[in-house]
């Protein structure tokens, strides 16, 4: 019953349509269908490329962040070991605070990391030394 259906609905559309133009569609009909293709698999690809890009350079960036905050989380970790050391070999006197002032202030000059040192010992005295980032004069 179908076979027939379609049979008789396809004699009176060839009917219809000249003989020049029948081998013309199903040729413009394949040009249509490739270049479909082509465009949905050219899109597709560019979308994984352009998430791959991405993904690769959030990666570059995550890497770039974390060395440097690594960097500048370790910097007064070094200062205190510098200095720690500089006291045990005699480097450094801590009951001296004049000469520890102007050690402190070198040292605070020489990173970004650094805003100020402290030194606090048993007896209770204090002394520190702190720089503003504001470009003021530093607070000693």
């Amino acid at each position: 019953m179908f076979i027939k259906y379609l049979n008789h609905w396809m004699g009176k559309l060839t009917d219809k349509i000249p003989l020049r133009i029948a081998p013309i569609v199903p040729f413009v009909l394949q040009i249509v269908v490739v270049v479909a293709l082509v465009g949905y698999f050219s899109w597709r690809n560019g979308q994984k490329t352009v998430n791959n890009f991405a993904l690769q350079l959030s990666s570059q960036v995550t890497n770039r962040i974390d060395r440097h905050l690594e960097s500048y989380l370790n910097a007064p970790h070094l200062f205190l070991e510098i200095n720690t050391a500089a006291v045990r070999n005699g480097i450094l006197d801590i009951e001296d605070f004049s000469i520890l002032q102007k050690h402190f202030w070198s040292e605070i000059q020489l990173s970004n990391a650094i805003e100020y040192l402290f030194l606090g010992d048993e007896e209770g005295n204090f002394m520190g030394v702190q720089k503003y980032l504001d470009r003021r004069n530093p607070r000693i």
